[in-house]
């Protein structure tokens, strides 16, 4: 029922935004507040405690609705993401994040495909019929990803924006979550169990970016960044929802996550003072509303309870060490070999290991796709929530109250700095 449906968004958003608050005080981001918030109103916490009341707030019937109502804020807020996304940054600091990058990818890849063949037998954890290449595809996919919008807001909350170790962290963020996605949609590719379904998918990927690129973002710019167009204009914002949702579709009809189509509008539309408006009017509604149900959805199917064997409890915990390990020290000793300082390596590091939203993405499709079972998905969600959680306090620790918390301060695509060492940040002079 529609009254059902708004007492329980109601319910929703109430929870996300006290957990939010709560955790804000241990310099924790948002994100950690609303991925929090569903596994306490999951089975995780008051299913265990009240299943009754569990079961009459978020009855079977209605999950549906909030999973597509998830789903579209993940779509608007990843094309915000693209539209913030930096270009400037990659042309910048091509060396370092090309060796953080490398590292980023290649290590958690390796390590990840390895770990995934000790373990792609057991039916605890990938469902039978799950072939082993694509169960460690998809390992190595979700080992080897960045949480680049948690990211984004874990530099701006700790007061980095502009700084070398921003700008690195950004830039190589962003291609290593463009590998996931594309792992990701090797991944659904791999079910359909014939090479042509493979090819489909593989190839629709490439002929999409491709038109993207050649095709959408000159006309995005012809039509948004050629003319003055007046503020009060509706038709720049109904023309990029347009784009939003038909890149979405496309996307999602290859076989890869709508999310990735709505991302490659955002990084190929043109920035200008239009473009910031739509976002600016796209972003509450995503990011406040739409966008805490996709993680409240990722909790609700999250049963923490289903790991409850020694086995499996330390399985989880290897699988937290090989992310820890392939991820956050390998990207610290390729910035050290890159030349970054100590500190700023670590701080690096420690931004790359956040996993966060895209990893919840990647898990939601595989557990949708039946590529994981629920118990999998859980222990995958923990060490989403473990690595997420570590970033804020490591870089706290390295840099300490000479960067306080800011919450005012939004990332700029237009604002370059300098680079600079020891993590602080000089405005490029003329």
């Amino acid at each position: 029922m529609l009254s059902h449906l708004f007492i329980q968004l109601a319910v929703l958003l109430a929870v996300c935004q006290l957990i939010a608050y709560a955790v804000k005080r241990l310099h924790q981001p948002p994100v950690i507040g609303q991925m929090i918030a569903g596994l306490i109103l999951g089975p995780s916490v008051l299913g265990l405690l009240l299943p009754g009341l569990q079961h009459l707030m978020f009855p079977l019937p209605s999950m549906g609705v909030i999973r597509w109502l998830g789903q579209l804020g993940l779509v608007l807020y990843m094309f915000v993401v693209g539209v913030e996304l930096n270009h400037g940054l990659l042309r910048q600091h091509i060396k370092g994040a090309t060796a953080v990058s490398l590292a980023s990818v290649g290590v958690p890849l390796g390590l990840g495909a390895v770990a995934a063949l000790l373990i792609a037998g057991d039916p605890n954890l990938f469902p039978a019929g799950v072939k082993p290449l694509t169960a460690s595809l998809f390992f190595a996919a979700a080992i080897a990803v960045t949480a680049f919008p948690v990211m984004a807001r874990l530099i701006v909350e700790r007061n980095l924006v502009g700084t070398l170790v921003a700008n690195v962290a950004l830039a190589a963020g962003s291609v290593s979550d463009a590998v996931a996605w594309c792992l990701l949609a090797l991944v659904i590719a791999t079910l359909s169990g014939t090479l042509t379904g493979f090819g489909v998918t593989a190839i629709g990927a490439i002929a999409f970016s491709g038109l993207m690129l050649i095709g959408v973002r000159p006309a995005l710019r012809l039509l948004l960044d050629s003319r003055p167009i007046p503020a009060n204009a509706t038709w720049p914002l109904a023309l990029l929802l347009i784009a939003v949702l038909v890149a979405g579709w496309t996307t999602d009809v290859l076989g890869i996550h709508p999310a990735f189509g709505a991302f490659l509008v955002g990084a190929v539309t043109p920035r200008n003072a239009i473009t910031s408006q739509i976002t600016t009017k796209i972003t509450p509604l995503a990011a406040n509303l739409l966008l805490p149900l996709f993680f409240v959805y990722t909790g609700l199917n999250t049963s923490v309870g289903l790991v409850n064997s020694s086995q499996l409890i330390l399985i989880t915990a290897g699988i937290i060490l090989l992310a820890c390990g392939s991820k956050g020290i390998a990207c610290w000793l390729a910035a050290r070999i890159a030349g970054y300082g100590a500190r700023d390596a670590a701080a690096i590091g420690a931004l790359m290991n956040a996993r966060g939203l895209v990893e919840l993405i990647i898990l939601t499709a595989a557990l949708e796709k039946h590529v994981i079972t629920p118990t999998l998905f859980s222990m995958m969600v923990i060490m989403a929530l473990v690595t997420t959680v570590m970033a804020s306090p490591l870089l706290r620790l390295l840099y300490g109250p000479r960067h306080a918390e800011v919450s005012e301060v939004e990332v700029s695509p237009e604002v370059e700095y300098a680079p600079v060492r020891g993590g602080e940040r000089e405005p490029a002079t003329a």
